[in-house]
């Protein structure tokens, strides 16, 4: 993840995690196969959206496994 990311995440108000660095990190690699170029802010929105999903539903098998 570099520095422009980093900048879009602190703009859209998002701390970077591990998990969403790897998930960008991804995207960006796939990406790169087929059309070399930065991450646009769309992509970064789309990883973001599926990172926080993912958040989502794993806090809720987590309360269904206490519940």
């Amino acid at each position: 993840m570099d520095e422009l990311v980093e900048e879009k995440l602190k703009a859209m108000g998002v701390k970077p995690t591990k998990e969403l660095a790897a998930l960008l990190n991804e995207w960006k690699r796939r990406q790169d196969a087929v059309r070399p170029a930065p991450l646009s802010l769309d992509a970064i929105v789309c990883c973001t959206m599926i990172h926080d999903m993912f958040l989502k539903k794993k806090a809720s098998q987590e309360e269904k496994k206490e519940g």
